[in-house]
């Protein structure tokens, strides 16, 4: 009973951690996209946990540099993994992460980042986080969270080759966690729109719930102070079309309808958690590239249209 409350009351607060009592098949990671204030650098920092099914566990941290492709995961023993979970605070030895700040001490690369000004998802009793309803749900194969559709940022990173400055910078937080990834799945998000005020997220997924295959989705777009949500459970639509490479998007709710037009381009192979362990794989871009046109259903009349670059994307098995 009162872990079934700690949960419903986690619900409002996707970014703390919600595995202080599991023990086995549970992964948790958040995830940071940070991007330099020309665009030209590009990077993500993916932390975490994870629990198998026969309880081995391990803490972790995976770095990708969307520029130059390439990316690395480190290992680490779980007992160094320390996490609030009164509030979003995260360390893993020498290296710390929260909503405002990371500060990362790796072999090959260190450095400080600071965030403000954080874009959020606005909260509601049937949408406490961007799941919706199914934010209540204990039981999900996947739990997927926003903690910060845009921000700020600040600071800079060194790598073995060079020192980057992120100061005036764009950034993105989000997470994770359940017991294993979906077995099929399309994720896309970009900052970068000619638009300044534009940021958007979009997640698709074939997940488990009560033994039926589903396929659930949430496409968010902020533009001009404004919030347009395409849900399964506020009723949108989506249909799909294409291929890896080039996709079609279109979602419909009542009001508006958005198409999404993506490109993927260069991508890195990520380590991604299943029911074993960190043994999974995803391919993932940050520097494809998205048109979105959003117009208004009854009138048909183009609301709005931009390009945005620098696109996070990943396409993961079959999620017709």
């Amino acid at each position: 009973m009162i872990q079934h409350l700690s949960f419903l009351k986690n619900s409002w607060y996707p970014e703390r951690y919600h595995g202080s009592n599991v023990d086995h098949s549970f992964f948790e990671g958040w995830y940071f996209k940070v991007e330099d204030a020309s665009g030209e650098a590009v990077y993500a920092f993916i932390i975490g946990v994870s629990m198998s099914e026969d309880g081995c566990k391990e803490a972790f941290i995976q770095t990708v540099d969307g520029v130059n492709h390439h990316a690395q995961y480190y290992k680490f023993p779980y007992h160094i993994f320390k996490a609030a979970t009164d509030r979003f605070f995260v360390q893993i030895g020498e290296n710390t992460f929260s909503k405002d700040q990371i500060v990362l001490k790796l072999p090959h690369l260190e450095g400080e980042l600071r965030f403000s000004n954080h874009l959020t998802w606005v909260k509601s009793l049937l949408a406490p986080n961007v799941m919706g309803i199914l934010s209540y749900w204990p039981f999900l194969e996947c739990n997927h969270g926003l903690i910060s559709l845009r921000n700020t940022v600040s600071g800079g990173i060194r790598t073995d080759k060079q020192y980057v400055s992120f100061d005036g910078g764009v950034g993105y937080i989000e997470k994770d966690w359940g017991s294993s990834f979906p077995k099929a799945h399309i994720w896309l998000q970009s900052n970068r729109f000619q638009d300044k005020t534009t940021s958007l997220s979009v997640a698709i997924a074939k997940m488990l719930i009560a033994g039926v295959e589903v396929k659930g989705f949430a496409a968010v777009l902020m533009w001009r102070g404004k919030q347009f949500l395409f849900s399964t459970y506020n009723l949108s639509t989506i249909h799909t079309v294409g291929s890896e490479s080039h996709m079609e998007l279109e979602f419909k709710s009542r009001e508006y309808k958005l198409l999404i037009k993506t490109e993927y381009k260069d991508s890195v192979v990520l380590v991604s958690p299943n029911r074993t362990g960190m043994f999974g794989r995803v391919k993932e871009s940050l520097n494809s590239v998205v048109e979105i046109t959003l117009s208004a259903n009854q009138t048909k009349k183009c609301l709005y249209q931009d390009e945005g670059a620098n696109v996070g994307l990943e396409v993961f098995g079959n999620w017709y």
